[in-house]
């Protein structure tokens, strides 16, 4: 409609321009969009050279009362200041991994050693 109303050359050169504009519109109104969305992303994430710490848990409550160790199997010296009462399953494959892994090492370095004595209980889960 431009080319029939201007002539048929300068009609092309306005055209032209037209969708070199509508272009250039475009692409600017692209990148403001994503402008947009990236500064409302990262305002709220303060960014500082400091090391990040995650927040401290609630330490758990201690027991109120006392845990009798009567009926449990007992490794180490009674003099041990440190009692370790580990709850277990014959069952339980992950008590397995520990006992075949983690327990010969831990009672090479501590229970031999008589740091810590090693106290244990029959605890069966089902399903585990």
């Amino acid at each position: 409609m431009i080319r029939r109303l201007l002539g048929e050359t300068l009609g092309r050169r306005v055209s032209a321009v037209l969708e070199a504009t509508v272009t250039v519109l475009t692409l600017a109104a692209t990148v403001a969009v994503l402008w947009l969305v990236y500064t409302e992303r990262s305002a709220g994430q303060v960014t500082t050279a400091a090391k990040v710490v995650p927040p401290r848990r609630a330490e758990p409550p201690l027991p109120g009362a006392a845990i009798s160790l009567q009926g449990a199997a007992e490794l180490g010296a009674k003099s041990a200041k440190l009692i370790l009462l580990e709850f277990s399953d014959f069952q339980c494959p992950f008590c397995r991994t520990f006992a075949r892994g983690t327990l010969p090492a831990f009672e090479q370095k501590y229970v031999s050693a008589g740091q810590i004595s090693l106290a244990f209980w029959n605890f069966p889960l089902a399903g585990c």
